[in-house]
Parts: C-alpha cells; sequence; structure tokens
C-alpha cells in the first residue's frame, strides 16, 4: 500500500513517518507539507494530487489530511471537511481522500505514551497528562514537561527520538485521534 500524508509543518513531516512504520512497515509513505490553510481547500487537494502525487506515483492507495484540532472542537473541522469531500466527490478525484484530525497537536500523540516520555525525559518524577486529548496546547504542555526536567525542548530534533521510543499501542490506547489515524492505515 502507498499512502500519501498531507501534514501541516516539519515535524509531522519528520515524526509521523516513524509512527507509520511502526504501525506497518509495508507501507509506502509520501509526505507533503501544505500550508495549514490549504488543507482543507479542495482545489488546492485537487491540484496537489492529480498534478504531483498521480503524475509521479501511479499505484498510491489513498491521501490522508492530518489536520491539528488546535483548541477547535473536532467536529466543526469534520464539518468543514464534509464540504471538501463533497467537491473532491464532484471533481473525481480517483483515489480516496481521509481526514485525520490530529486533537490537538502531534505532540499530543508523543504525550499519550507516558512511559517512554518519562525514561525519554530521564525524571520518573514528572508527572504526565493522563489524557493528551484534552490539552488544547499540547507544544506548550511539552515544553512545560521538558522545563521540568531541565531539558530544553526543540520540536524538530526531540519529537522524532520521542517517536521512536514510542508505543503504538500505548498511544492508540490513550489517545482516540491517534487510534482512529492507525485504522486509517489499514
Amino acid at each position: 500500500m502507498k499512502v500519501s500524508l498531507f501534514v501541516e509543518g516539519p515535524t509531522d513531516r519528520e515524526v509521523i513517518p516513524i509512527l507509520v512504520k511502526k504501525i506497518n512497515p509495508e507501507i509506502k509513505i509520501i509526505v507533503r507539507v501544505v500550508p495549514a490553510g490549504n488543507l482543507l481547500n479542495p482545489q488546492k487537494i485537487r491540484t496537489y494530487i492529480e498534478q504531483d502525487l498521480l503524475f509521479k506515483h501511479h499505484d498510491l492507495t489513498k491521501v490522508i489530511i492530518c489536520k491539528d484540532s488546535e483548541c477547535t472542537d473536532p467536529k466543526e473541522i469534520e464539518r468543514e471537511f464534509s464540504d471538501v469531500e463533497k467537491k473532491l466527490q464532484e471533481f473525481k478525484i480517483k483515489i480516496p481522500v481521509q481526514l485525520c484530525i490530529v486533537v490537538h497537536a502531534l505532540e499530543g500523540w508523543l504525550m499519550a505514551d507516558a512511559e517512554n516520555l518519562s525514561k525519554f525525559l530521564g525524571d520518573a518524577r514528572i508527572k504526565i497528562p493522563k489524557n493528551s486529548e484534552s490539552l488544547c496546547k499540547p507544544k506548550e504542555a511539552l515544553r512545560e514537561l521538558f522545563r521540568k526536567a531541565n531539558r530544553d525542548y526543540i520540536a524538530k530534533r526531540d519529537c522524532p527520538k520521542i517517536a521512536e521510543m514510542a508505543d503504538i499501542e500505548r498511544i492508540a490506547k490513550n489517545n482516540k485521534s491517534f487510534a482512529r489515524f492507525r485504522t486509517l492505515l489499514k
């Protein structure tokens, strides 16, 4: 299976493929960083798919749009995406385009494995929130955890390392949006 992921930033581009390989090492991944404003723009999605992806990757199975909810109710994003889906059907896009709402951001997924995050931070006394999806700003929460461990947090450096240590089963158990992502990859 060959899947293209549309993600919002460079950290997502580095980290999400690590998680995908842990879910299923057989999946071939093509990652595109798409400006956040274009992730739910049907015309832009059509252009990315038809003029870039399908032109180069004839065996592409599907596209998954990974959209951070960033303090927005995920149901609101789902409603917006249903309009996008209708437009994509009108455009007769040849492959499925699915939405994965990352509640609230990628760092929430990484925090869902508190045991390995604690090991990474090197301080078992640091209290990591049990429900990372309840954190409106998980990046700030992760930055605070690093501060408590007397470490500097640099997303592009630290998030891939945390992802490498992460237990996929634990993340899926503790984070519904990641569990949905894992399901979309099956």
